[in-house]
């Protein structure tokens, strides 16, 4: 398995995560302590737009999503700038 971090470095502007391959699945966390929501897409296009017009799925603090996927790098996020994502997978 492969855990990690990625981290907003500029507001609006999106982060692709490391590459990891998997077999199974990836759980990713929005800790408490970000200031907003975080935007998870599959693009670097992806928006921080959370108003119903965005492109993402809106990850709020504290909350986790499992998504099924082959290498972490296929995903991008999106948000304020030092809020973090954490990972798991396998």
């Amino acid at each position: 398995f492969c855990t990690g971090q990625a981290v907003i470095a500029t507001t609006g502007t999106a982060v692709q995560l490391a590459a990891n391959a998997l077999t199974k699945k990836v759980v990713l966390h929005a800790p408490l302590i970000n200031h907003q929501e975080i935007t998870i897409g599959s693009s670097s296009a992806l928006t921080d737009t959370v108003d119903g017009t965005g492109d993402g799925l809106i990850l709020n603090a504290g909350a986790s999503v499992e998504i099924e996927i082959t290498d972490t790098s296929l995903i991008w996020i999106n948000g304020h700038i030092n809020d973090i994502v954490s990972f798991i997978g396998s």
